[in-house]
């Protein structure tokens, strides 16, 4: 005869952890959009990119599709914008050279060729007003340290080692 033993307890499975920051919805935090770069983006832009392009023929929705005034910054999005061309594969990079405002219906829906070319200008004529008040502005900075009283002397008495004494 057999001796009954009571009632078979399982043994407790091994808990399988999952990585959720593989997800899509969960970006990696060197790809994410800063808190910085999303408010300097939206001030530097200051209004949806297509009512820009398109004027008034443009309506302005959020994810709910209720219309909103295209200046209305806390109801943008983000588009990222690949400044080669490139429109398959990966996101283009998280900085604000490649990011434009624009309302959710417009960031959602596939952007037209015309739409993401005048993305493109439109980021490449900021950066080159960016490079050239860049230039402006170290112009500036050289020419009012050469005008500072004294600075002449100060730079012959370095050369004379007079600074390191």
């Amino acid at each position: 005869m057999t001796a009954l033993t009571g009632p078979t307890v399982r043994q407790p499975r091994e808990e399988k952890t999952r990585d959720f920051r593989r997800k899509a919805w969960r970006r990696k935090s060197e790809d994410q959009v800063s808190p910085e770069t999303h408010a300097f983006v939206m001030l530097r832009d200051g209004r949806c990119f297509l009512d820009r392009m398109h004027g008034a023929a443009h309506c302005c929705r959020d994810r709910w599709g209720v219309g909103h005034f295209p200046n209305e910054l806390e109801k943008l999005t983000l588009d990222h914008v690949h400044l080669d061309g490139a429109t398959m594969g990966k996101r283009a990079p998280s900085d604000a050279g490649h990011l434009v405002a624009m309302c959710w219906a417009g960031n959602v829906k596939p952007p037209s060729h015309a739409e993401r070319e005048a993305e493109r200008a439109y980021l490449a004529e900021l950066a080159a007003l960016e490079e050239r008040v860049r230039h402006e502005f170290e112009e500036d900075a050289r020419d009012r340290t050469e005008q500072t009283p004294g600075y002449r002397d100060a730079m012959v008495d370095a050369g004379r080692g007079g600074l390191l004494r």
